[in-house]
């Protein structure tokens, strides 16, 4: 008791410095924090993380899926630095580096014109999976957006239609993103939607088209009680992304999100939990959900087709 008496302001002043760094520490390890990091050291940041992504969960689902999707348009984003091109070619060309992390990597560069040493590897190359790859995203069939978009317009099968989405996705143009969420909002079949979807979320993330009536409309979706739940916990994945780009807008979604128990699935309030709480100091409440529930959510999803 004397001892805390004396050094009362010493044991707050230590005990404040412990929760300051510790804070920083989780929001650099578990939070989104390194985000505002200056862009170089943000894309080693995601240059790292997803390698650690890549080793850790060679099959990658939802929450993985859209947490690579944004390390790859961080790297994307910075490949005109010497230093981050440099790297990700020494990764790439490395044949006794993880097959996984090299793919993945190949994704980075499809934001651009086939490399060189790409072209190279076609040639000589050893891995068989990485030439197919190479092939698969810059060998495509030389079809300009607009003549997908127009033949997407015309078309009358749905197969057809999510091949145009397929093709129109590995062109990464982010001029369509209005185009892609108009078919999400007004298309009735929710695998044309879905298609929709995964091409938008392909998009390196820009203030150029995440608008706050770009947000509008998804905010709309989320809280249309005709939306399908599982297309719901998607389009809230996707939201997360925006925070960046527009952290107040998309905060005040989520939040709102949360709140709203009788129209928003618990399912997609718990993914709008985790990422309100990466992405903050706050700690929202999970909304509880037993192994039975989750068992019956798995085995009905309905874009997998077994619903």
């Amino acid at each position: 008791m004397a001892f805390g008496s004396r050094y009362k302001w010493l044991i707050i002043v230590i005990l404040s410095s412990l929760i300051i760094v510790f804070s920083v520490f989780y929001g650099l390890v578990y939070g989104q924090l390194w985000l505002r990091f200056p862009d170089n050291i943000k894309a080693k940041i995601a240059l790292n993380r997803l390698a650690v992504s890549s080793y850790n969960y060679p099959v990658c689902h939802e929450a993985c899926f859209y947490e690579r999707q944004l390390y790859k348009q961080i790297i994307a984003s910075n490949l005109d630095r010497i230093k981050i091109g440099d790297r990700v070619k020494q990764l790439i060309l490395a044949e006794n580096n993880n097959l996984i992390f090299r793919l993945e990597l190949l994704d980075v560069l499809s934001f651009q014109p086939i490399p060189d040493y790409l072209s190279e590897y076609l040639v000589g190359g050893e891995e068989p999976q990485v030439r197919e790859k190479i092939k698969e995203l810059f060998l495509t069939e030389s079809v300009s957006a607009d003549e997908l978009t127009n033949r997407f317009l015309i078309s009358s099968t749905t197969e057809e239609q999510i091949n145009i989405l397929n093709s129109l996705q590995m062109k990464s143009d982010s001029s369509l993103a209005d185009f892609y969420l108009g078919i999400i909002v007004n298309n009735p079949n929710l695998k044309i939607k879905n298609g929709a979807l995964a091409a938008l979320s392909n998009l390196l993330p820009s203030a150029t088209y995440v608008t706050g009536d770009f947000l509008a409309k998804i905010e709309d979706l989320i809280f249309d009680s005709n939306t399908n739940k599982y297309l719901r916990k998607e389009i809230i994945l996707l939201l997360g992304e925006y925070l960046p780009i527009q952290e107040k807008t998309v905060t005040d979604i989520l939040v709102a999100a949360y709140s709203d128990e009788t129209t928003v699935d618990k399912f997609s309030r718990l993914f709008v939990v985790d990422i309100l709480n990466r992405a903050s100091a706050n700690n929202y409440a999970k909304p509880e959900i037993s192994a039975s529930e989750w068992q019956e959510y798995r085995d009905h999803n309905s874009l997998w087709g077994n619903d």
